[in-house]
């Protein structure tokens, strides 16, 4: 039924591209995703998601296939703040690392459906060893929801064909740059401290 009702939806998208500029409709689709996100957006999961992120020791950002370049842009934030955010690209790497976690760790996961096999397994394995998980999703009622300690949901809809969809991405990175701007403004100091710290350790390869 999902791919029935896209490709009805492309036919009707190709047969108005003529009367709308292409850009515009690019444009729309990224500021309709944030709007969502926005919408969506549960300020007490916000909260919690923070309040979290200070208390652990050790904060995984994991994901799988196009959500792992989420993971990957939010821990190329958060490590220019604090010393305890790490990231592992293999799902196996995923899972034996979380494996040996503990309940001062914290797993912040990153899917679209919210029922990716490899999200889910790992999900699970961390609650087994104790560990706190939160995520960035789509779906309230995913699989993985029921692993979560706290979620945000994105915007956008993304159709079987459109996997990696760009406006996806970008209702996530709203999420992710919320989360970041949030941790940073309630640990100003040490924020500040470690930014200062990052950047002079790279401003000598920028010349």
């Amino acid at each position: 039924m999902q791919l029935s009702l896209y490709l009805a939806s492309e036919e009707n998208n190709d047969s108005a591209l003529d009367s709308s500029k292409l850009e515009d409709r690019v444009m729309s689709s990224h500021i309709q995703a944030i709007e969502e996100s926005y919408q969506l957006l549960d300020a007490k999961m916000l909260q919690q998601m923070i309040e979290m992120m200070e208390e652990s020791k050790k904060i995984y950002f994991f994901g799988v296939g196009d959500s792992l370049q989420i993971a990957q842009d939010a821990w190329n934030r958060f490590i220019r703040i604090t010393d305890k955010v790490s990231i592992i690209n293999d799902p196996h790497m995923q899972s034996m690392a979380i494996s040996l976690g503990g309940p001062e760790d914290l797993l912040v996961l990153f899917s679209y459906s919210g029922a990716t096999k490899d999200i889910i397994h790992i999900a699970k394995q961390a609650k087994e060893a104790g560990v706190k998980v939160v995520c960035i999703t789509h779906f309230k009622q995913s699989p993985l929801i029921a692993y979560t300690d706290a979620y945000l949901l994105c915007g956008s809809k993304e159709s079987p064909l459109e996997g990696g969809s760009t406006s996806v991405k970008v209702g996530q990175l709203f999420l992710v740059d919320l989360l970041f701007q949030t941790y940073r403004s309630r640990n100003k100091a040490v924020s500040i401290e470690n930014q200062h710290k990052s950047t002079r350790a790279v401003v000598e390869k920028l010349v």
